[in-house]
Formats: C-alpha cells, structure tokens, sequence
C-alpha cells in the first residue's frame, strides 16, 4: 500500500471485511504486532500523508 501500513484493527469481523483480505488473529498476536508496527511507524509518519 502507499502508506506502507502494516496493520488495521478491524475490531468485528464481517464477510465483507474477509473478502478484502482480513484475517482474524488471535489477541496475543495482534498485541505482538501493534507493538512491533508501532515501533518506529509512528516516529516519522503522519497517517494523514
């Protein structure tokens, strides 16, 4: 993607949202992975760029 985001917290999943690719995963692992993106994506981005 242009932005180059990682991650989208979707919070419910819905058909609509797996036809475009979601994935559900377990909270363990998203905790993992916020932690991770949210290392050095938000030290030199704006999410409105």
């Amino acid at each position: 993607n242009q932005a180059d985001y990682q991650l989208i917290d979707c919070q419910v999943t819905s058909e609509h949202l797996l036809s475009l690719g979601a994935e559900e995963i377990p909270r363990v692992q998203f905790i993992e992975l916020l932690q991770m993106y949210t290392k050095t994506f938000m030290l030199n981005k704006n999410w409105l760029d």
